[in-house]
């Protein structure tokens, strides 16, 4: 009897060692070192990835088409909605996204800068083109029927958002006159010309040149909301209103 209790103890301590055994004392683990962090500097198409640490460039990214400074290359669509336009045709956007397949991301959407399908009169669908150019959009239209006009809309990624800095109208009136609005939204500075014309020859001729400088500072127009053609500007150098 006493060399089966010996036994029965000797199996039990075996058992509590054998337990002890498989709860291992977990290691401890090396501490991880985070990368320092990072600042972007923008520049004109060019995003320079400066280290956090000692400010030394390490990277340069050249991106022709980052337009907010990402360091992604971005891409424009104009969709076609189905929304009507009372007779203009349809509304259209304007998307501005990046990323390719899975990836895509459209991170900014104007809803009306984008003149509709018809918009142009006689002249039909007025968008001419979406570009990018030295980091900004334009934006051309043109259209109209005897008085033609011409758009040109160009905004800039400044202030989270695209803002206007500048705009160029142009308007036709057949055999009268020739108008030219230059307009730097950044500065303020203006030029408005008029040039008279006379077609009872035959032929167009053109008078003497009218040209009005004059600075006019306005609140800031972001391309999301801006409605092209129904923006204006008074200003006492002229005496209509110009509207771009």
């Amino acid at each position: 009897m006493k060399n089966l209790l010996i036994l029965l103890l000797l199996t039990l301590c075996a058992c509590e060692n054998d337990d002890k055994a498989t709860k291992a004392v977990p290691q401890e683990q090396p501490e991880v070192t985070l990368p320092a962090l990072k600042k972007v500097k923008v520049e004109p198409g060019k995003a320079t990835i400066i280290d956090g640490s000692d400010g030394t460039p390490v990277t340069t990214k050249v991106v022709k088409n980052d337009l907010n400074g990402d360091g992604e290359e971005d891409r424009l669509e104009v969709v076609i909605t189905k929304e009507e336009n009372d007779g203009l045709g349809f509304k259209r956007q304007l998307v501005v996204y990046s990323g390719e397949g899975a990836d895509l991301d459209a991170w900014y959407t104007a809803e009306e800068v984008i003149l509709s399908t018809e918009h142009g009169g006689m002249m039909g669908d007025p968008l001419e083109s979406v570009e990018i150019e030295n980091g900004t959009i334009a934006i051309k239209h043109f259209g109209g029927s005897r008085e033609k006009w011409d758009y040109v809309h160009r905004f800039r990624w400044q202030n989270g958002d695209f803002e206007l800095i500048g705009t160029t109208t142009k308007s036709y009136d057949s055999c009268t006159e020739f108008a030219k609005f230059d307009y730097n939204l950044s500065t303020g500075q203006a030029e408005y010309s008029i040039t008279p014309q006379d077609c009872s020859s035959g032929e167009i001729k053109e008078g003497v040149t009218v040209v009005l400088n004059f600075k006019k500072k306005m609140a800031p127009l972001t391309m999301n909301g801006f409605k092209t053609g129904e923006h204006e500007l008074n200003a006492p150098e002229i005496k209509e209103t110009v509207y771009f």
